[in-house]
Protein backbone atom coordinates (compact mmCIF):
# COMPACT_ATOMS: atom_id res chain seq x y z
CA UNK A 1 0.00 0.00 0.00
CA UNK A 2 1.39 3.40 -0.87
CA UNK A 3 2.13 5.96 1.86
CA UNK A 4 -0.61 8.36 0.71
CA UNK A 5 -3.26 5.66 0.52
CA UNK A 6 -2.25 4.35 3.94
CA UNK A 7 -2.46 7.86 5.44
CA UNK A 8 -5.95 8.42 3.97
CA UNK A 9 -7.18 5.09 5.27
CA UNK A 10 -5.75 5.81 8.75
CA UNK A 11 -7.46 9.22 8.79
CA UNK A 12 -10.80 7.62 7.84
CA UNK A 13 -10.43 5.03 10.61
CA UNK A 14 -9.70 7.77 13.18
CA UNK A 15 -12.81 9.71 12.13
CA UNK A 16 -14.95 6.56 12.42
CA UNK A 17 -13.62 5.82 15.90
CA UNK A 18 -14.22 9.42 17.02
CA UNK A 19 -17.80 9.34 15.75
CA UNK A 20 -18.61 6.02 17.37
CA UNK A 21 -17.16 7.12 20.73
CA UNK A 22 -19.17 10.35 20.85
CA UNK A 23 -22.66 8.85 21.50
CA UNK A 24 -21.30 6.84 24.44
CA UNK A 25 -19.75 9.96 25.92
CA UNK A 26 -23.00 11.88 25.39
CA UNK A 27 -24.98 9.10 27.10
CA UNK A 28 -22.67 9.14 30.11
CA UNK A 29 -22.88 12.93 30.42
CA UNK A 30 -26.67 12.74 30.20
CA UNK A 31 -26.76 10.13 32.96
CA UNK A 32 -24.54 12.28 35.18
CA UNK A 33 -26.75 15.32 34.61
CA UNK A 34 -29.88 13.27 35.34
CA UNK A 35 -28.30 12.01 38.56
CA UNK A 36 -27.49 15.59 39.61
CA UNK A 37 -31.07 16.61 38.94
CA UNK A 38 -32.30 13.63 41.00
CA UNK A 39 -30.06 14.63 43.94
CA UNK A 40 -31.34 18.20 43.80
CA UNK A 41 -34.98 17.12 43.50
CA UNK A 42 -34.71 14.58 46.31
CA UNK A 43 -33.10 17.22 48.50
CA UNK A 44 -35.91 19.70 47.91
CA UNK A 45 -38.51 17.00 48.61
CA UNK A 46 -36.67 15.85 51.76
CA UNK A 47 -36.18 12.38 50.27
CA UNK A 48 -33.17 10.10 50.58
CA UNK A 49 -31.17 9.71 47.36
CA UNK A 50 -29.72 6.25 46.69
CA UNK A 51 -25.96 5.99 47.15
CA UNK A 52 -25.35 4.93 43.53
CA UNK A 53 -27.13 8.06 42.28
CA UNK A 54 -25.01 10.28 44.53
CA UNK A 55 -21.85 8.58 43.28
CA UNK A 56 -22.89 9.08 39.67
CA UNK A 57 -23.77 12.72 40.31
CA UNK A 58 -20.32 13.30 41.84
CA UNK A 59 -18.53 12.33 38.61
CA UNK A 60 -17.07 15.17 36.56
CA UNK A 61 -18.57 15.92 33.15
Amino acid sequence: MSGTLHARKAKKVRRTVQRSAQPQQDDEQLQILAARLRVTTDSKLDKETPKWVKELAAKPL
